[in-house]
């Protein structure tokens, strides 16, 4: 039974949930899928919250050993979730890099891209562009208007957009990956037979090098991902830059894998890419939005490659792990 530490936060979770008591301790997956939290109050006494498996069960039970007795209280279980989800995430979060740091790492990864990376396609010069992951969470915003309002729409695939609008918007402007469709009324597919194979194997070695352990996360390959590529494109061809959930927000931990299907993995999961949660994390460590708006919104903002004052000396990568 793996346990996982929550960190001291998780006394405002169920000092939240039940304001007489308040734990510190560790969350197990129990028998049955039943999740406890462990530890002692703030007098030291044992304490142990049940969390039942079934998402129909509105309440759990707190038991607390005292002198005078056992006490049970019923605690909200949708909070508590929901609140403990709010710990681990931010737990696992990284902090944005400082303007310094960040304009360094992005000007090393510019230095790795070549012509092929600009797209043939018609569009404006430098334009504002959005990229929209295909991530579960983003039904849990509602930006379609905003992204609409952007010169420059990127999405990947064939993640569509009748049915989802308000989500994720409706206009597209560039497609990007392995299973763009190529048809329709004007061609909007960036060619993968046109950006350079040894472009990619130069950002992807620089990932590994600020990664070495991938964050201790391995798949069948350490191949990065369409999105990841696509970003770079991006940033490449673009002004300014606006993603949607590519670095994951709070909700996407508990989000299906895309918007527009189910294939059993979280938006958090990838059991092809090795390098997924590592891209993640890059994502929102180069972002120069605050913390709050990644979390909340699932937003994070770049300048465009052409936008940066890079310095004359190379840089160096460093772990950012």
């Amino acid at each position: 039974m793996m346990a996982r530490l929550l960190s001291a936060s998780l006394l405002s979770v169920l000092a939240a949930c039940a304001s007489s008591l308040a734990l510190v301790g560790r969350g197990d997956q129990g028998a049955g899928n039943r999740t406890q939290v462990s530890g002692s109050d703030s007098d030291g006494h044992p304490a142990v919250v049940e969390l039942p498996a079934s998402s129909s069960e509105a309440e759990a039970v707190l038991e607390v050993a005292a002198p005078s007795g056992k006490v049970v209280l019923s605690v909200s279980l949708r909070k508590i979730r929901s609140l403990m989800a709010a710990v681990a995430a931010e737990a696992n979060s990284s902090s944005p890099l400082l303007p310094e740091e960040r304009l360094r790492v992005l000007c090393h990864f510019k230095s790795l891209v070549d012509e092929s990376f600009v797209v043939k396609l018609p569009h404006p010069a430098s334009p504002h562009c959005a990229v929209v992951s295909s991530s579960g969470a983003m039904l849990n915003h509602r930006h379609g208007a905003e992204i609409d309002n952007h010169a420059v729409v990127m999405r990947f695939n064939a993640a569509p957009t009748e049915g989802y609008k308000k989500y994720v918007g409706g206009k597209t402007t560039w497609r990007w990956g392995w299973a763009a469709p190529n048809s329709g009324p004007e061609k909007k597919v960036i060619d993968e037979n046109d950006v350079s194979e040894s472009s990619k194997r130069n950002l992807k070695s620089a990932v590994k090098k600020l990664y070495p352990t991938q964050l201790g996360y391995n798949a069948e390959t350490d191949a990065l991902t369409t999105g990841f590529t696509g970003m770079i494109i991006a940033l490449v061809n673009c002004g300014v830059v606006d993603a949607y959930e590519m670095a994951p927000s709070k909700y996407a931990e508990n989000a299906p894998y895309n918007y527009f299907g189910h294939t059993g993995m979280k938006a958090t999961d990838n059991t092809y890419h090795g390098l997924f949660k590592a891209e993640h994390d890059f994502w929102g460590r180069v972002a120069s939005n605050s913390e709050a708006e990644q979390s909340e919104e699932g937003k994070t903002v770049y300048l465009g490659f052409s936008q940066l004052e890079c310095p004359t000396q190379p840089h160096t990568l460093d772990s950012l792990e």
